[in-house]
């Protein structure tokens, strides 16, 4: 029996985590279009580390709200052939990878030039630990060294702590090196730092010991 209700406990937190968390790609472009009408347009270019390609819409009429595009056409990842969901029309990128821009020629003829606003390479996502005694552990990042969130969670208290964050050190392609961050209240140091890969992250507890973060969708 207490194995069964321990079995529960970890279905009812995994799927509390999954109602309040999104996984996002270890690796995004983001591209923005300001128009004339005031209205801004968002395009996040996905590159997970299985080499999938992908396009996810945003506009600022309504920020909240995601829509993948489906790609039609993939030409060596510069040029694209996309369309949104249950729509015929169509819609080609042309782009590449650590390109400044992407440009979007539109169904109609019209052209929209979307500029990179900042590029994150494993800087977006939820990370997890699951410890020797089967609790577990996770913490979502996003950002760069200048406006890094990192928040944590458990399977003990779901609710997500917004942890505060300083030393950052980041390297190439503003990939984070190492950064500190202190629970609210507390003024213990816990060292995160981040694996060649991307996909895991170290965490160095106050205490000497170490615990391995990895990436969720891994």
């Amino acid at each position: 029996m207490k194995n069964y209700l321990l079995l529960l406990g970890f279905i009812f937190t995994q799927l509390t985590f999954a109602q309040n968390t999104k996984v996002y790609p270890d690796f995004y472009e983001i591209f923005t279009c300001k128009n004339p009408n005031g209205v801004t347009e968002t395009l996040l270019a996905t590159f997970n580390k299985n080499g999938k390609r992908g396009f996810i819409y945003k506009s600022s009429k309504n920020p909240n709200k995601e829509i993948p595009l489906n790609i039609i056409e993939n030409q060596n990842d510069e040029y694209f052939v996309v369309k949104f969901p249950n729509d015929t029309k169509r819609y080609v990128f042309t782009t590449c990878i650590a390109c400044p821009e992407l440009q979007c020629t539109n169904p109609d003829g019209s052209k929209q030039v979307f500029n990179m606003n900042y590029r994150l390479w494993g800087n977006r996502g939820t990370y997890r630990c699951i410890n020797a005694d089967k609790t577990i552990e996770y913490l979502y990042i996003e950002g760069s060294a200048s406006d890094l969130v990192v928040k944590y969670s458990s399977s003990k208290n779901p609710k997500w702590i917004n942890l505060k964050v300083s030393n950052v050190k980041s390297g190439d392609m503003d990939n984070l090196e190492y950064f500190d961050v202190q629970f609210p209240n507390d003024k213990r140091n816990y060292r995160i730092e981040g694996s060649g890969e991307r996909y895991e992250y170290y965490v160095w507890l106050p205490n000497g010991g170490q615990q391995n973060f990895e990436w969720i969708n891994k």
